[in-house]
């Protein structure tokens, strides 16, 4: 450093430099000194002790056991203490110094004070107490327990005892719906009733109804309709639907949810022929009264009408809805009816503290003392309100709202109307004045899957003579692929059934205008287009997806007649798998050679099995089943299957000398054909 001149550095203010002028040691050395020793975290005192620093107001006290000095005190003694010209700083103090590297010089908490404090006391402290042992509380909840969780409780499956139930009450109720809509109907042809009815409608109406044979079938047939829609509009402007008619029925679960059940207040009660009498004298009730009512009228007048039903049966597969219908309580706004002015909002308006919901639907009933009042319209601030006086209180009543009449919320389709017979056609045409007001547009009246309140399975019409005919084909879009599922003929014996439930209505012969009714229908089933999604598929009657064959099902030929989208790709794409579609024929049911045996048929020569199947373990081992043993194919092998076309009527092998031959087991067998 001979050659170099050191670089002076200034002494910061407030620190006095009492060395100055009487030590050899250079300035340069000094001010070295100075900056490390107020730079050094830690001091010891000479007794190895620990000095506690605090910065304050620009100046360091250290303070120890001895005492407390200031800074400029403690600088001096530590230069004095063996300080020579060329020795240089005290090897003691040397010793004592220690270094530290501050890395956060930059930082913007650079320049607070900070204070040194000796943490071992307060640290011994916490050690003794985290030895002391103490007893420990521990408490478990299994939830919140101001608001427990709800378990969520899932519907069991049906077992085949509940499904048997199901479907004895599915046609248990379909025999009452049948006898209730054959009374309403038989009600439709009494003489008063129709003498009341039949002056509602003009005479021009009359005879547009009723027009004469000389006309040409055209005109005869806008007549008619023109006739219609004059009698559907008079009766839609004269009748009053007042109460609710027949919806939907489900299935109670659980079963205690029938506690918590009653009616509608405005349900349309049980009626005698009386009743209805005299409904048709005030026009007045359900929507089903309505249009029971209007076939009357039309009946009065010459028309051949026909009263339609949707009938609504409880259902008997297990994939509705399993809901029980409550009672709706509406929520009541009440009001104190007070003769006190009102000066002010609070007693002006609504009570709060009475009413369930400020925005709840109202009643029309009233109570005691109380009555149900809409939420006045708000005032704008500022605005004054004027009070009555005593006078004017006693003179004049409070002003009384009138009520509007609650209104009836129902499916937007219909459960009954009526089919007028168009003469000049031959055709049944359907008419619904009160809920669709349409005519001749059966597409209409058909409900969607959606609708909670409205399903449309079972559609008959009633004549004035008490036939009736199912039909349901007119009236549904997709008869084959979705009504049919939910009908009683898709069960085992269930067409059977259905085909000795409709021989008590039937006529005992057929008029033309059923035969043109029946090819009518029959052309409108089979011009249903192909099912779009597979689900469609399972149980059609003209159609079939491999996917859905049973286990004693095969298809032959293999023949198709389409595709339909299955599923998506396995590579991930937008386009769609597709699977071929057959013909519902080409679906054989097939036995094993022992199951044909038993009804008293064998296979042919030469013939193939269509189908092997591995038998089920689940009966005894020598007869699986199909009714054949498992020994015939190799004892467990799969078991052949055979359609019947390959099979011919057994024939016994004939007695030899007065005895019946034995089967290979030395047994006799004895079936009936």
């Amino acid at each position: 450093m001979a050659g170099t001149k050191p670089k002076k550095r200034r002494i910061p203010k407030g620190s006095d430099s009492p060395m100055a002028g009487s030590n050899p040691v250079p300035d340069i050395y000094r001010e070295m000194l100075v900056d490390a020793v107020s730079s050094s975290p830690t001091r010891f005192s000479e007794e190895g002790q620990s000095i506690k620093r605090r910065r304050i107001g620009g100046r360091v006290i250290s303070r120890y056991d001895g005492g407390t000095s200031g800074h400029d005190t403690d600088q001096s003694s530590l230069l004095a203490e063996d300080t020579d010209p060329g020795k240089g700083i005290p090897e003691k103090a040397i010793k004592r110094q220690q270094m530290a590297y501050d890395d956060s010089d930059g930082s913007p908490n650079s320049d607070m004070d900070w204070e040194e404090v000796d943490l071992s006391k307060d640290r011994a402290g916490e050690t003794a107490e985290e030895d002391v042992e103490k007893p420990m509380d521990l408490v478990l909840h299994t939830g919140d327990v101001n608001s427990p969780r709800r378990r969520i409780q899932r519907r069991k499956a049906n077992t085949a005892l509940d499904k048997k139930m199901r479907l004895e009450v599915h046609k248990t109720n379909l025999l009452c719906l049948l006898a209730h809509v054959h009374l309403r109907n038989h009600w439709c042809d009494d003489v008063k009733v129709q003498a009341v009815l039949k002056s509602l409608l003009t005479k021009r109406t009359v005879s547009y109804l009723n027009p004469d044979d000389e006309k040409s079938q055209f005109q005869r047939s806008r007549s008619f309709m023109d006739g219609l829609a004059q009698a559907s509009e008079v009766w839609r402007t004269k009748f009053k639907v007042t109460a609710r008619g027949m919806k939907r029925p489900y299935w109670v679960e659980p079963i205690e949810a029938l506690n918590d059940f009653s009616l509608p207040d405005d349900i349309d009660q049980p009626l005698e022929k009386p009743d209805f009498r005299a409904l048709a004298g005030i026009l007045e009730g359900s929507r089903d009264v309505g249009a029971q009512l209007f076939c009357a009228l039309l009946r009065s007048v010459g028309i051949e009408a026909r009263l339609v039903c949707s009938l609504q049966p409880l259902p008997f597969n297990a994939a509705v809805k399993s809901t029980t219908p409550q009672k709706h309580k509406p929520d009541i706004i009440i009001a104190e009816l007070s003769s006190q002015p009102a000066t002010s909002d609070e007693d002006s308006g609504v009570d709060v503290h009475r009413h369930i919901a400020p925005f709840g639907p109202t009643t029309s009933g009233t109570t005691d003392g109380m009555a149900p009042l809409v939420p006045k319209r708000p005032r704008r601030l500022g605005q004054p309100t004027f009070a009555l006086g005593s006078d004017d209180n006693l003179s004049k009543p409070p002003p009384t709202k009138k009520l509007k009449r609650k209104s009836i919320k129902e499916s937007p389709y219909p459960v009954f109307w009526v089919e007028a017979f168009n003469m000049a056609v031959q055709k049944w045409v359907p008419v619904d004045p009160l809920v669709t007001n349409t005519i001749d547009k059966p597409s209409k009246l058909e409900p969607p899957a959606s609708d909670a309140e409205n399903n449309m399975n079972y559609v008959l019409a009633f004549e004035e003579d008490g036939a009736a005919r199912d039909v349901t084909r007119r009236y549904a879009k997709a008869y084959n692929a979705k009504i049919r599922r939910s009908r009683v003929e898709v069960t085992k014996g269930g067409e059977r059934w259905w085909r000795r439930t409709m021989r008590v209505f039937r006529r005992g012969w057929d008029l033309d205008r059923d035969q043109v009714e029946d090819a009518e229908l029959t052309a409108k089933e089979a011009a249903e287009e192909m099912p779009r999604n597979v689900q469609d598929f399972k149980d059609h009657p003209y159609y079939a997806l491999e996917r859905h064959l049973r286990r004693n099902e095969v298809l032959h030929p293999k023949r198709e007649v389409g595709k339909v989208g299955a599923s998506k790709s396995l590579s991930g794409g937008a386009s769609k798998v597709l699977e071929p579609i057959y013909r519902r024929r080409d679906v054989h049911h097939v036995k094993s050679a022992d199951g044909w045996y038993r009804l008293g048929r064998e296979i042919k020569a030469g013939e193939q099995p269509l189908k092997r199947v591995q038998p089920r373990r689940q009966r005894a081992i020598s007869v699986n089943e199909y009714g054949g043993e498992e020994s015939d194919d190799g004892g467990g092998a799969a078991t052949g299957l055979y359609a019947g076309f390959q099979t011919i009527p057994y024939e016994a092998p004939p007695i030899v000398n007065g005895r019946v031959p034995k089967n290979a087991y030395g047994n006799l067998d004895v079936y009936v054909p």
